[in-house]
C-alpha cells in the first residue's frame, strides 16, 4: 500500500493541500467546520502528521516551508500542482524533512509571510507559482535556501525549476506549420506574477513562424480576460470572420484551449473540423469524460517535483555553490484537436 500524504488527506477533505496542512500543524485562522472535515478524513485514511511523532524524535524532523499560489479561480491547476507536491513531499520524507505549507495571493504582506516562515524554523523555502522578491531576497540574506517552482521570472537570481516555455511554444507552432496551418491565432491571457511565462512563449512561437517564413499580424495575437468569457467570445468572432485563412488557435493553456473550445462551439465552429487547437500546459485532468480531448505539450508535474526536492536536498546539505535553473521538456501529446489544413472545413 503507497504511503498516504497530505495531498491525499486535503483530496478526501475537499480542501487545498496549503489548508490541510494548516489544520494538521494548528496553524492558520480556519473555521471550525473546515477543521472538523480536515481532522475527520485525517482519521478516516489512518494519515498521520509530524505531530503524531514521539516529542523525543521531534526535534530531528525538519520544517520545509512550501509557499503555495492559491486563487480559486484558477483551482483547476490542482490536478497539476498536487502532482508536483506529492513527489517534493517524497523526496523530502527520504532525509526526514517534513513539509509545512503556507497559502499565498498576488498580494500577500511580506512582512506577514516572513514572519510566519521563521516563526515555524522553516530550513528552507519551495516558492509554487509565486514571485515576491523583496521576501526571497530577504530569505537568502537570512541563510534560509529558496527554490522556485515552475516560475522563470529569476532564473537569473534564484535557484529555480521551470518548465522549458520557449521550446514548448516553439515546438507546438511547429505542429501547427507542419500540419499546413498559415493562419495562426496566439491567445494569451495576463499573468503578472510569472509574466516571464508570457514573453518565452511569445518568442518560441515566432521562432516557429520565422522558420516557415509566415507572418504572424498583430491583430492575430488575442490577449484575453480568462473569466469575461462575453468579451472573449466577442474578440474570437471578430477576428476569425474578418478572415478565411484562419484555420488554427495555439492557446497560453488548455484550461484557455477548453474555455475557446466551447466558445467557438457556440460560434458554431467545430474543433478539430473547421479549427485545430493546441495548448502549452498539460494542467487538466484528462481522465475526467467531461474534459475535451486537447492536443498539448504536456508538462512533466513529477519531474518538476522531484527536481525540486533534490535542488533543496542539495541546498540544505550545502552541495551547492552557484545558482541553478533546471528546465524541464514539455512533450507533445496528441489527442486529435488538430487536423491537418487540407483536411480543414470552411
Amino acid at each position: 500500500m503507497n504511503k498516504l500524504r497530505l495531498s491525499d488527506v486535503a483530496k478526501e477533505a475537499g480542501v487545498s493541500i496549503a489548508t490541510a496542512s494548516l489544520v494538521l500543524n494548528g496553524k492558520g485562522r480556519i473555521s471550525e467546520k473546515v477543521q472538523i472535515r480536515v481532522l475527520d478524513a485525517a482519521k478516516r485514511l489512518g494519515y498521520k502528521n509530524n505531530l503524531s511523532v514521539p516529542f523525543t524524535l521531534r526535534h530531528k524532523i525538519r520544517p520545509v516551508g512550501i509557499l503555495l499560489y492559491e486563487d480559486h479561480l484558477k483551482s483547476f491547476e490542482w490536478h497539476f500542482v498536487r502532482k508536483i507536491i506529492t513527489r517534493i513531499e517524497e523526496v523530502l520524507e527520504k532525509e526526514r524533512y517534513y513539509p509545512v505549507f503556507i497559502p499565498v495571493k498576488y498580494n500577500s504582506d511580506t512582512r506577514y509571510l516572513l514572519t510566519e516562515l521563521l516563526t515555524t524554523k522553516v530550513k528552507g523555502v519551495f516558492s509554487v507559482h509565486y514571485s515576491n522578491q523583496e521576501l526571497f531576497t530577504r530569505l537568502e540574506e537570512l541563510g534560509v535556501p529558496l527554490v522556485l517552482v515552475n516560475n522563470s521570472n529569476f532564473q537569473s537570481t534564484f535557484y529555480t525549476v521551470c518548465t522549458d516555455d520557449f521550446q514548448a511554444s516553439y515546438e507546438g507552432t511547429k505542429h501547427l506549420l507542419e500540419l499546413g496551418h498559415r493562419g495562426i491565432v496566439y491567445v494569451r491571457y495576463s499573468l503578472p506574477d510569472i509574466s516571464t511565462f508570457i514573453s518565452d512563449s511569445a518568442i518560441g512561437i515566432k521562432k516557429a513562424l520565422d522558420e516557415f517564413n509566415v507572418h504572424l499580424p498583430d491583430r492575430n495575437i488575442l490577449t484575453v480576460d480568462l473569466y469575461d468569457h462575453a468579451e472573449m467570445k466577442k474578440k474570437l468572432s471578430t477576428l476569425i470572420k474578418s478572415s478565411d485563412t484562419i484555420t488554427a488557435i495555439f492557446a497560453l493553456d488548455d484550461y484557455l484551449a477548453a474555455k475557446i473550445i466551447a466558445l467557438l462551439e457556440s460560434l458554431s465552429i467545430s474543433v478539430p473540423q473547421e479549427m485545430s487547437i493546441i495548448a502549452a500546459g498539460d494542467t487538466l485532468n484528462y481522465d475526467d469524460p467531461f474534459i475535451p480531448r486537447i492536443t498539448t505539450m504536456r508538462v512533466d508535474a513529477d519531474a518538476l517535483g522531484l527536481f525540486s526536492g533534490n535542488l533543496m536536498l542539495e541546498r540544505l546539505g550545502k552541495r551547492s555553490r552557484n545558482i541553478q535553473v533546471i528546465k524541464i521538456k514539455q512533450h507533445l501529446i496528441n489527442r486529435e484537436s488538430c487536423k491537418r489544413r487540407d483536411e480543414i472545413i470552411r
